[in-house]
């Protein structure tokens, strides 16, 4: 017994008329006698009574119309979900992001998200770059949006966005009236700066200028987050270099300024990174929608420069 003796069953059961049955299937009128008749054979039962003028649904096709129109309801129902689960429209995604990111690309792109997909259940988990790395080797999280740069085998990184590394200064500081820094003029500065373990290779890009310009930066403090650095500039504690916006609102506080750095050819950004060999229709789903979020986000920042 297949999908379409049900589908033919049914057709004759609610016309009661084999011709009519035919056409409204757009098969041939022998075709559907015959499978009519392959059906009743499979089931030993007589399944309509019928003459040249009557077709008559027996009891036993009665009760068998009923359990057909489910079985066919569910298959319909059944390739729904297989066309859905393959457009990514279905399913679950595991999404790691970091404090230094959640507000640029990230909240257009989980809003999109949510909107176009609503039948995926999003499971967001805050965690540092390195922490997202070793989250998504193990197979904790499906795709996390990372610190760059980001090298590990096995994953796949693509860049959502750059922004310039500018200074951090308390505005009472020397340089403060400065329209630009140079690198060099911070080498006997006491830095704030986040740990190394967070975000490796961000970090070891930051102090490889430093170095470059003559000097390793002194960290007397370190804070975890962007704001906790900023706090600690703005209370005199020391200076920094931050990826941001300089408008970012967000992280102006009274008693800091930030600065142009001069002579530096270097942008630092966000991104995308997750499992190579992993790449599930839901997770492609995720990110289109996030390229679109940073293509977005970079006209916005464009137009409000």
């Amino acid at each position: 017994m297949n999908v379409r003796l049900l589908e033919t069953f049914v057709a004759v059961a609610e016309e009661l008329h084999f011709r009519r049955a035919a056409e409204r299937l757009h098969i041939a009128q022998p075709a559907v006698s015959r499978q009519i008749k392959r059906l009743e054979n499979e089931l030993g039962i007589k399944l309509f009574l019928r003459d040249r003028r009557n077709v008559i649904l027996t009891e036993a096709g009665r009760a068998f119309l009923k359990e057909a129109r489910t079985i066919l309801a569910q298959v319909s129902l059944a390739q729904q979900v297989a066309r859905r689960a393959h457009r990514g429209e279905m399913g679950s995604l595991s999404l790691g992001y970091s404090e230094c990111n959640i507000h640029s690309v990230f909240p257009e792109a989980v809003r999109l998200y949510r909107e176009r997909f609503p039948g995926v259940v999003l499971e967001m988990r805050e965690m540092v770059t390195a922490e997202q790395v070793e989250a998504l080797l193990g197979g904790d999280i499906d795709v996390g949006l990372v610190t760059l740069p980001v090298a590990a085998e096995g994953l796949s990184v693509e860049t959502l966005l750059e922004e310039p590394l500018v200074a951090a200064l308390p505005d009472n500081h020397p340089l403060a009236s400065n329209a630009q820094v140079a690198l060099e003029d911070l080498a006997d500065e006491p830095f704030v700066f986040f740990p190394r373990w967070q975000a490796p290779g961000h970090h070891d890009l930051i102090t490889a200028q430093c170095r470059e310009a003559g000097y390793i930066p002194q960290v007397v403090v370190e804070a975890n987050t962007r704001q906790g650095i900023a706090s600690l500039v703005a209370a005199g504690i020391g200076v920094s270099l931050l990826m941001l916006n300089p408008s970012e609102g967000r992280l102006q506080r009274p008693g800091l300024v930030y600065k142009e750095i001069a002579q530096l050819d270097i942008r630092v950004g966000a991104g995308l990174a997750w499992r190579s060999e992993y790449e599930t229709p839901v997770l492609k789903g995720f990110l289109e929608v996030a390229r679109e979020a940073s293509r977005t986000y970079s006209v916005r920042k464009a137009v409000g420069s």
